[in-house]
C-alpha cells in the first residue's frame, strides 16, 4: 500500500455544537487519562517535524473534519482509508463502488470495506448505521435509543422502508403499528436531536488544501523510523 496522500486529525479543547445542543453527549465516556492526554502536546510536535499535515479546528469535532475531507478526496478521484477504531467511521465506507472508503482498525490491523461493516451492523448500508444506532441505542451515550426498545430487525426494515431516519420521521402515517408509531412520534424530537450527534458532517469547509496533504511533503524515512521504534518520539520533538 503507497499512500499519495496522508493527514492527523485532532479534537481540540473548545466546546462543540454537539455538546452545546446537548449537554449529555458523550456524558458516558471516560474522561481522558493524564498520561495520554499529555502525549498530544509532543505528538504534534514530532507531526510537525516530519512535515505530516494536521487539521485541528477549535469547536469541531475531528470526525467531521474527516467526513468532509473523505468527501472532497472522493469527488477528486481517490480512495480513502480512515484509520481510526471509531465505529462512527462506519457511516463512511463505501468499498461497492469507485473511489472506495475503508475503515482500517489499528488495534486489531482490519482492514474493513462496505461487506465487513455489514456483518457488523446487521444487514443494512454503512450509510444508515448512524440511523440504525439512534434508533437502537449507542453504549457510549450518544443516543438512548427509542424508549420502549426495538428490535434490529425491525428497525433496519423501518430505516430501509424509508430511506432513513429522517424520512421515516416524517412518514410516520405509514407505520402500520399503532403502538410503535405513537413511541416514534413522542420521541422525534429526542431522535432527531440524536441523530444529529451521530451523523457525520461532511459538508464543512477544508482549512488546508488537499494537495498539501501529498506524501512527497513528508519525511518519510523518518516517519517509518519511528513507525519502528516509538522511543524515538522525544528525541524528534526535541529537535522542533
Amino acid at each position: 500500500m503507497k499512500p499519495h496522500r496522508v493527514c492527523v486529525f485532532f479534537d481540540t479543547p473548545v466546546i462543540t455544537q454537539r455538546k452545546k445542543e446537548d449537554p449529555t453527549y458523550k456524558v458516558k465516556r471516560e474522561r481522558m487519562g493524564d498520561a495520554l492526554r499529555r502525549q498530544f502536546p509532543l505528538t504534534g510536535s514530532v507531526l510537525k517535524s516530519l512535515a505530516v499535515p494536521v487539521v485541528q479546528v477549535p469547536g469541531v469535532e475531528a470526525d467531521d473534519m474527516i467526513a468532509s475531507y473523505t468527501k472532497a478526496s472522493l469527488e477528486s478521484g481517490f480512495n480513502v482509508i480512515v484509520v481510526s477504531n471509531d465505529s462512527d467511521f462506519f457511516q463512511l465506507v463505501q468499498s461497492n463502488a469507485s473511489p472506495t472508503v475503508s475503515l482500517y482498525k489499528f488495534r486489531t490491523r482490519w482492514l474493513m470495506g462496505q461487506d465487513q461493516v455489514l456483518q457488523l451492523i446487521g444487514g443494512t448500508s454503512p450509510r444508515l448505521h448512524p440511523d440504525l444506532r439512534v434508533l437502537r441505542g449507542d453504549q457510549w451515550g450518544k443516543t438512548p435509543g427509542l424508549p420502549g426498545g426495538i428490535s434490529k430487525e425491525l428497525a433496519v426494515e423501518l430505516l430501509e422502508t424509508a430511506g432513513g431516519l429522517l424520512p421515516l420521521l416524517e412518514s410516520l402515517d405509514n407505520v402500520q403499528d399503532e403502538a410503535l408509531r405513537n413511541r416514534l412520534h413522542a420521541s422525534t424530537d429526542m431522535l432527531k436531536r440524536s441523530y444529529r450527534a451521530s451523523k457525520l458532517d461532511d459538508s464543512l469547509a477544508l482549512p488546508i488544501p488537499l494537495q498539501d496533504f501529498a506524501m512527497g511533503r513528508v519525511n518519510q524515512a523518518g516517519l517509518a523510523l519511528l513507525l519502528t521504534d516509538p522511543t524515538l518520539v522525544k528525541t524528534h520533538a526535541l529537535e522542533v
